[in-house]
């Protein structure tokens, strides 16, 4: 294997495994949304990407910021921190108390609200698959 192969596949392995290096602060979630809606946990129609969400943790505050796509980011107040992949906290929504949770890198949300049911976490590549599929899909469209 030449050195610009072996280039390549170490940047490649890097970049998938990005989110789980240790030293980093923030935990990006990659959603999908299924337009027929989930069937036991499988997807049997059009499968799209949804906005990622990003989350900034910091135990040192006990704080967590969050930002969709390019929105303006939110900070959680009443939260409990270990690290980015490990923290807890409590917020009030229009539909009564939630708890957000990331637990080894997964968010989690009790309950779950109207909003959120019908989205769902992916891996970080299989959301660039879908999201490259999406964008060829628009191209051929246009021919």
């Amino acid at each position: 294997m030449g050195p610009a192969v072996f280039g390549l596949v170490l940047i490649a392995v890097i970049w998938a495994f990005s989110e789980h290096l240790p030293f980093r602060g923030e935990v990006t979630v990659y959603y999908a949304f299924c337009a027929g809606g989930l069937k036991q946990g499988k997807c049997d129609t059009k499968e799209e990407t949804s906005n990622t969400t990003t989350f900034k943790a910091m135990p040192e505050e006990q704080t967590v910021t969050y930002w969709y796509g390019d929105e303006r980011p939110k900070q959680l107040q009443k939260c409990a921190v270990r690290d980015a992949r490990n923290w807890s906290c409590q917020l009030e929504t229009m539909s009564g108390p939630t708890k957000w949770q990331m637990v080894n890198g997964e968010f989690r949300e009790t309950p779950f609200t109207q909003f959120t049911a019908p989205y769902y976490q992916v891996s970080k590549s299989y959301w660039w698959m879908l999201w490259l599929a999406e964008k060829f899909r628009t191209e051929k469209s246009k021919q």
